[in-house]
C-alpha cells in the first residue's frame, strides 16, 4: 500500500542515506494526511480528542524539533540531569500520547457510525 510505502521509503531516507530532511517530511505526510482525513470525517463539536490528538503532537514535535537544533549546535547534553537530556524520550511519549489521543478519537468515529447505523431487526421492520 502507499502508506506502507511512505515508512519504508522514510526509514531508507534516513538510515540507508542518511537524507535526514526527506524524512521529515515522509514522516510529516504520514501523520498529516491521516489527521485531516479523520478531522473531515468527524462531527462538528466532537473532536475534543482531535484536538487533544493535534495540540500532544505539535508539542512533542517542538521538543523533537528543539532536540535537532541543539545537537547541530553541538551542546548536545552530556548528562541526565540537564532537562534537555530528556527531549528525546519525551517526544517518544508525547507521539505515543498523540497515538492514544487519535485512536480515541477514531473509535468515537465508529461508535458515531454504528450508532446512526439502522440494526438489523429495524431493517426488517421496514
Amino acid at each position: 500500500t502507499l502508506f506502507r510505502s511512505l515508512v519504508a521509503a522514510g526509514g531508507a531516507a534516513d538510515l540507508g542515506l542518511g537524507w535526514y530532511e526527506l524524512f521529515k517530511i515522509i514522516f510529516t505526510i504520514q501523520v498529516l494526511v491521516p489527521a485531516l482525513i479523520s478531522f473531515a470525517a468527524g462531527t462538528p463539536g466532537k473532536r475534543g480528542d482531535w484536538w487533544l490528538f493535534l495540540a500532544t503532537i505539535l508539542a512533542a514535535k517542538g521538543m523533537w524539533e528543539y532536540e535537532r537544533y541543539l545537537w547541530g549546535q553541538g551542546q548536545c547534553p552530556v548528562s541526565e540531569t540537564a532537562p534537555s537530556f530528556w527531549l528525546h524520550p519525551l517526544w517518544h511519549l508525547g507521539s505515543a500520547g498523540a497515538h492514544y489521543f487519535w485512536m480515541r478519537y477514531m473509535a468515537s468515529l465508529k461508535t458515531t457510525e454504528a450508532a446512526a447505523a439502522p440494526s438489523e431487526e429495524a431493517k426488517k421492520v421496514a
